[in-house]
């Protein structure tokens, strides 16, 4: 599944745009500056726990620092790795 975004877009140019995200530096500052955020407003800073799959890591990495930042440490972070995800 790892080059599957490669393959999509060396055969469909057109249709497709890469992201790189495995080897994006930007990719846990994206989530840092989003998806962090975002779950602190919608949980009034209530959240305890974040879960989240693997995969690149910056899902995972970039909200977890926003959160853990914001709650002075109180958020725990959990990686999901389900049987058969590798």
């Amino acid at each position: 599944y790892m080059n599957m975004e490669t393959t999509l877009v060396d055969e469909n140019p057109h249709e497709y745009f890469g992201v790189n995200q495995y080897e994006n530096q930007l990719n846990p500052l994206a989530h840092y500056l989003t998806l962090g955020p975002e779950i602190w407003r919608q949980t009034d800073g209530s959240v305890t726990h974040f879960v989240a799959a693997g995969s690149t890591g910056g899902t995972l990495s970039g909200t977890s620092k926003y959160l853990k930042e914001k709650s002075n440490g109180r958020v725990r972070s959990i990686m999901a790795d389900p049987i058969g995800s590798v």
